[in-house]
C-alpha cells in the first residue's frame, strides 16, 4: 500500500471513530423551527389523491408532479371528462400511472406526465411492478389479461371459471395477484400467467387482506354472535384462525404487522403472522382512529402501543372530527383546532395550518395555503 493510501486509510479511520462523519441531512423531525422553502401558485384546489414517491396530487380530473424540494412543477395534466382522480381510482407502479375512468384506462408516464398507452375497457384494473393485470367479467367467468405497463403490448390472456376479484399482494409475499373468487382462491403470475396455488374458498369469507408475510381472510361479524373471523394463510395453506367477538357493524380490522379489531372495552390485537392475539383496553369515551392511534375527549390522540407515554398535546378538533391524516416514522399528522398540526414525539408540536396538507418527503410538507401551494420544512444549515 502506497504512503498516501496508507494516509487516506488512517485518516478515514480516526473521522469514523471520532464521529467526524456527515450528518444525516436534517428532517421535519429535528429540532430546528420548519420554515417556508418555496410557494407557487397551486394549479389544484385541493386534493382527493397524493403519492410520495413521485410527488403527485391530483383532484377531480387534474393530475399534477411537483418536486418536494424545490416546488418545481414537473408536469400537469387534464384527464376527458368522466375520469375522476381519487385514492380509489389511481394507481402508481414501476413509474406508471394507471387512471381508471367510467369506460377504460389510461396508463401516464410518472416521470414526465404523458399518455403512454389507454384502452377501452369495463374490467377491473390493478397494476404491479411486474404488469398490469385486467379482467373481464362476464356471465360465469372472466377474461385475465396481463400487459407491459410501459409498453401496453398484452403478454398473456387466460379464462376463468367462476367471477374473480384481484386483489393486489404485498412485496414480501410473491410478484403476482390474489384472485378472490366465487369457490376459491388462488394466485397468478403477471409475468406468465402461472397460478402457483389455489385453495377452496371458505364459507363466509368476503375479503382478503394482504399482510406483511401472511394473506388474511376475513369473514365479518354476523349475529347472533357478531364473531369476525380471520385466518392467517401462506400460499393457500391455512396457518391459524382466530374468532374475535366484535361490534356487529365492524367493517374489518386495520391492517400492520399487528391487525387491530375493535372488541368490547378495547382492541384487540392479533399478530398477522402467528395468530397471536392480546387485549389492549381502552378508556371511556376512547376510539381507535387510525392504525395504533386513539382518540378520547378530553385527553386527545394517544399511541396503542405506548399506553404510557403522554398524549399528543394539540387542540382538538374545532368541528369535534378528530382524525389522523397521515402517520409517520415519530410524526403525526393530526385534524387540530380549525386545521392540521405536526406532531413529534420528541419535540411536541411542529406546524400548524389549513387543511389540505401531506408529509411529502422526509424533509417537506405541502400545505395548501389560499391559492398558492407551499413547501415547508428545516431551514438551510439545520443539522449540519
Amino acid at each position: 500500500m502506497s504512503r498516501r493510501s496508507l494516509t487516506s486509510l488512517l485518516l478515514a479511520v480516526v473521522l469514523v471513530a471520532t464521529g467526524c462523519t456527515t450528518p444525516d441531512p436534517p428532517t421535519l423531525n429535528d429540532g430546528a423551527a420548519l420554515v417556508e422553502r418555496w410557494r407557487i401558485p397551486s394549479p389544484v384546489s385541493g386534493w382527493d389523491f397524493t403519492d410520495r414517491e413521485f410527488g403527485l396530487i391530483g383532484q377531480d380530473r387534474r393530475l399534477i408532479s411537483v418536486d418536494p424540494a424545490s416546488g418545481a412543477l414537473r408536469w400537469s395534466l387534464d384527464l376527458p371528462d368522466g375520469y375522476r382522480v381519487t385514492r380509489d381510482s389511481v394507481s402508481v407502479a414501476a413509474g406508471a400511472v394507471v387512471v381508471r375512468g367510467p369506460g377504460g384506462f389510461r396508463v401516464v408516464s410518472a416521470t414526465d406526465g404523458t399518455v403512454l398507452w389507454q384502452r377501452e375497457s369495463t374490467g377491473t384494473v390493478v397494476a404491479d411492478p411486474a404488469g398490469l393485470l385486467l379482467a373481464e367479467c362476464r356471465g360465469k367467468g372472466c377474461e385475465l389479461s396481463s400487459w407491459d405497463l410501459h409498453r401496453g403490448e398484452r403478454l398473456w390472456s387466460r379464462e376463468t371459471g367462476e367471477p374473480v376479484e384481484p386483489v393486489l399482494s404485498t412485496p414480501y409475499q410473491c410478484e403476482c395477484v390474489f384472485l378472490l373468487g366465487e369457490r376459491t382462491i388462488s394466485s397468478i403470475v403477471l409475468d406468465d400467467g402461472r397460478v402457483p396455488w389455489s385453495m377452496a374458498r371458505p364459507a363466509g369469507v368476503t375479503r382478503l387482506i394482504p399482510a406483511l408475510y401472511r394473506v388474511i381472510l376475513f369473514t365479518p361479524p354476523a349475529r347472533p354472535g357478531c364473531a369476525a373471523v380471520l385466518r392467517g394463510t401462506d400460499v393457500g395453506t391455512v396457518h391459524w384462525t382466530r374468532e374475535i367477538p366484535t361490534t356487529c357493524d365492524a367493517a374489518g380490522p386495520v391492517s400492520g404487522d399487528e391487525l387491530a379489531v375493535p372488541v368490547e372495552g378495547g382492541v384487540e390485537m392479533v399478530n398477522s403472522y402467528t395468530g397471536a392475539n392480546r387485549t389492549i383496553p381502552l378508556g371511556e369515551g376512547e376510539t381507535l382512529v387510525a392504525d395504533r392511534i386513539t382518540w378520547t375527549p378530553g385527553i386527545g390522540y394517544r399511541d396503542l402501543d405506548d399506553r404510557e407515554a403522554p398524549p399528543a398535546q394539540v387542540p382538538a378538533p374545532a368541528d369535534g372530527r378528530p382524525a389522523v391524516v397521515e402517520p409517520e416514522a415519530g410524526l403525526w399528522l393530526l385534524r387540530s383546532g380549525g386545521g392540521l398540526a405536526l406532531w413529534s414525539r420528541v419535540h411536541g408540536i411542529r406546524w400548524t395550518g389549513p387543511e389540505p396538507a401531506l408529509i411529502a418527503s422526509v424533509d417537506r410538507l405541502v400545505y395548501l395555503d389560499g391559492a398558492d401551494l407551499v413547501g415547508v420544512g428545516p431551514p438551510d444549515g439545520a443539522g449540519w
